[in-house]
């Protein structure tokens, strides 16, 4: 990634920890996902997979100094995660049969748990702030 500023990295360190946080939020995505009357398209299965950062985002976070070694891991396990899943039947916009999906609820609780596990080592108060409030879009 090289060096983005402070700015920059911040953001993207504090997106990313809102990533762990939808991910995390089942409700959020049953409100968001089955509404007919929501355009964004952030509001989909896709789109909150596409915004959770890839390995080699994560790793160049990590040698930049930007991310701890322990944000690093918890994020990069959740990434794995998030990776290995498959919607039932390839249909990335099924977003109730992708709900209903046990491996799915899985990937929700594996956020679940790097949401807390992030909570005991972030210390900056807008990361732990973008951690624990509740997701509204």
């Amino acid at each position: 990634m090289g060096r983005l500023g402070p700015e920059v990295e911040r953001r993207l360190r504090l997106g990313w920890f809102g990533s762990v946080n939808e991910i995390a939020d089942l409700g959020l995505q049953r409100r968001k996902w089955l509404d007919r009357a929501v355009r964004n398209p952030h509001w989909s299965y896709v789109e909150f997979c596409e915004s959770f950062p890839k390995p080699d985002q994560l790793k160049s976070a990590h040698e930049e100094g930007w991310l701890k070694e322990t944000e690093y891991e918890i994020l990069s396990e959740l990434e794995r995660a998030i990776d290995a899943y498959t919607s039932p039947g390839g249909k990335d916009y099924d977003h109730a049969a992708i709900l209903a999906d046990p491996a799915w609820r899985a990937v929700v609780a594996a956020a679940e748990r790097a949401k807390q596990r992030l909570l005991m080592v972030v210390t900056d108060d807008d990361g732990r702030r973008i951690l624990s409030e509740p997701m509204i879009g």
